[in-house]
């Protein structure tokens, strides 16, 4: 593939997802900065990156990876929704929902779409509501199954 070439293949992609899944985090670090050094522009990549960040906890860089992948491609779904999840989880309620507003116009069975609105409902003391959306959308969703376990930890603590 030519270094000009703006998104990794699907096959580099792949063997990186595995890597990321099988490898220590560092190393991992390591191969994602390499592969983004080539294609700085693919958002799936700077979602990884994100997503490793945050697992680390490194929550304000994360922060700053998932946003530069909405900025390279703002339908990157999940990217916003985990993106409004982090701001949400650090107590910026009001950025959280202004991240999420785009999920709205998302087809009303999306998975992300019903956990943004379950979240939504979960702060504005609309526990029933929001448990309801909260697991219709873990019904929905088979594209991001470790997301489901997220939002069940959440569930449980309602």
């Amino acid at each position: 593939m030519s270094e000009s070439t703006p998104l990794c293949s699907e096959t580099v992609l792949q063997g990186l997802l595995a890597m990321v899944a099988d490898a220590d985090g560092a190393f991992a670090m390591s191969q994602l900065d390499m592969a983004l050094a080539r294609w700085p522009t693919d958002a799936r990549l700077h979602f990884l990156r994100a997503s490793l960040l945050a697992e680390a906890q490194r929550f304000g860089e994360a922060v700053t990876a998932f946003a530069a992948a909405l900025a390279h491609d703002p339908e990157l779904h999940i990217a916003r929704f985990q993106l409004g999840l982090l701001l949400l989880s650090s107590n910026h309620t009001e950025a959280a929902l202004r991240v999420w507003a785009p999920l709205d116009a998302l087809d009303p069975t999306d998975p992300l779409l019903l956990f943004r609105r379950g979240l939504s409902a979960l702060i504005g003391d609309r526990y029933a509501e929001a448990i309801d959306l909260l697991r219709q959308g873990i019904n929905r969703n088979e594209a991001f199954p470790p997301l489901n376990r997220d939002i069940q930890g959440v569930i449980d603590r309602v």
